[in-house]
């Protein structure tokens, strides 16, 4: 453990406050100056004023986003006003900062570009990029975040930026802002969203079902092709995620894809709150594997974000997510109703003939960022279950509900809930009750998610026009009628 104090001094804090107090007059409990150098360290000022007595903790960094234990190590020369007290233990990103009767402290540090320590693909997903041409980072990669003892305290935040890097910016909680002029907002909004910007970034905004999005490109020599394709997925897919949800609100949402500066690696992705990015290594953004993960990331707006289960049940988050994905593509027409039995076919093959298929439940997470067959384990496994359960549905309500009658039902349940309420076990046990058996659904969670036995499909527990056979122990579906009516919106 590394614990360290830290101090400057009241001459320095009444010389540089004036600095940071010289924004608009408007309320932030933490105003965040940022400064970029010639040699890319980013510069981060903070005056706070505290909404708890005697101190505050902050955290840096998410180790859980991206499996990143050490993100804290691009972090440096945390210093506090004189009389603040900073109390750090480095290897948790903890910092308790105390101060005399909420005293406003003035905070300052530096954060370095650490991506090429991040192994690969997830250092340029999840680590701070800053380079003369690019800059991307996530906002709790960039901000102190802070951990109020009360749940029900919210701070408030404003962003300016001093010296910007020289070109636009894109915020991804303010897509109109470019990094131009302070931005005011939730906290949150911003720790759970990014900033990213490029000399050779374009932005295009448009309307899509009532709502604004923004597709933002890193454009090469194709640039205007990724354009076309980029615009016409979204509004495709994005109108039809939002009808399967019954979304009706007119918030914004952003689709940012980027390509990748070394590594050699098809697409992969990060949800943000009101949006997504992808990072690619091609040209073009448009081919089955790309189309699959942009969608995946974009579901996750609702399914991961709005609607969650906690952490250890990714079955349900991420597995339930990859199957009203393939659902939503066929819907939207995006995919045939032939490749999507195609893609429930290669679920099937590589989950059934995976070493790791029967690890319980209770050990998927604690391996989850040993990568491999255990990182995609709740992928899959979530997925067969869901497509077993949509057909229990079905079956049970002579096909009036299916699967999206259930995640409604769940989504209503999680509004009637303040804060960042996640659904619990017994939530979807007996929210999935009101359309099968509570007997049959309990004895399925227990053995084929808690458990981890693999399904061992019969044709009867699937619709007529549906049939599984087994081809060297491995199901393999075979939808032969009612593809029409299965692809339509039940409520």
């Amino acid at each position: 453990m590394n614990i360290f104090f830290t101090r400057i001094s009241k001459l320095l804090f009444i010389f540089l406050l004036p600095a940071i107090t010289c924004l608009p007059q408007q309320h932030a409990n933490l105003k965040y100056e940022l400064s970029m150098s010639a040699n890319n360290i980013l510069h981060v000022s903070l005056l706070y004023s505290p909404l708890e007595d005697d101190s505050t903790v902050f955290t840096y960094g998410e180790p859980r986003f991206g499996g990143q234990n050490d993100i804290q190590a691009g972090l440096s020369n945390l210093n506090i006003s004189f009389p603040g007290i900073i109390k750090a233990d480095s290897t948790k990103r903890i910092f308790t900062m105390s101060y005399p009767k909420r005293q406003p402290v003035f905070i300052e540090y530096e954060i370095t570009d650490t991506h090429e320590n991040g192994t690969g693909l997830r250092g340029e997903l999840f680590r701070p990029i800053f380079q003369n041409e690019y800059f991307y980072s996530h906002g709790v990669n960039l901000f102190l975040n802070p951990v109020f003892k009360k749940e029900n305290i919210k701070a408030s935040i404003s962003v300016t930026w001093i010296k910007p890097p020289p070109f636009p910016l894109f915020y991804g909680f303010d897509p109109e802002n470019k990094g131009q002029k302070t931005f005011y907002g939730k906290a949150d909004d911003v720790m759970f969203s990014l900033i990213t910007g490029a000399a050779n970034q374009h932005v295009y905004k448009m309307t899509i079902d009532h709502s604004t999005g923004y597709v933002v490109l890193r454009e090469t020599g194709s640039g205007p092709f990724n354009k076309n394709l980029a615009e016409d997925y979204f509004k495709k897919y994005f109108t039809g995620i939002r009808k399967f949800w019954n979304a009706t609100d007119s918030n914004f949402f952003s689709l940012i894809l980027h390509p990748l500066l070394k590594v050699n690696h098809n697409i992969s992705g990060v949800a943000f709150s009101n949006g997504f990015i992808g990072k690619y290594k091609s040209d073009t953004v448009y081919n089955n594997a790309q189309l699959f993960t942009l969608s995946h990331e974009i579901g996750h707006h609702w399914l991961g974000h709005g609607l969650s289960m906690e952490i250890k049940n990714q079955w349900f988050d991420e597995g339930f997510n990859d199957y009203i994905t393939f659902y939503n593509l066929a819907v939207t027409q995006l995919i045939t109703t032939d490749k999507f039995q195609e893609e429930m076919n290669n679920v099937f093959r590589l989950h059934y003939s995976s070493a790791v298929k029967n690890t319980p439940n209770d050990s998927v997470f604690l391996n989850y960022w040993k990568m491999g067959d255990y990182n995609k384990l709740p992928y899959r496994r979530g997925s067969i279950f869901a497509f077993w359960l949509d057909q229990q549905i079905r079956k049970t309500s002579g096909n009036k509900k299916n699967i999206r009658s259930l995640l409604l039902a769940l989504l209503q349940l999680r509004k009637k809930h303040q804060g960042d309420y996640v659904v619990t076990m017994d939530d979807f046990i007996n929210t999935s009750s009101k359309f099968v058996q509570k007997e049959l659904i309990k004895d399925a969670i227990n053995k084929y998610i808690i458990s981890g036995v693999p399904i061992q499909f019969t044709n009867d527990m699937l619709l007529p026009g549906f049939s599984i056979t087994y081809k060297n122990e491995i199901p393999v579906l075979n939808m032969t009628a009612q593809k029409k009516y299965f692809f339509s919106l039940i409520n």
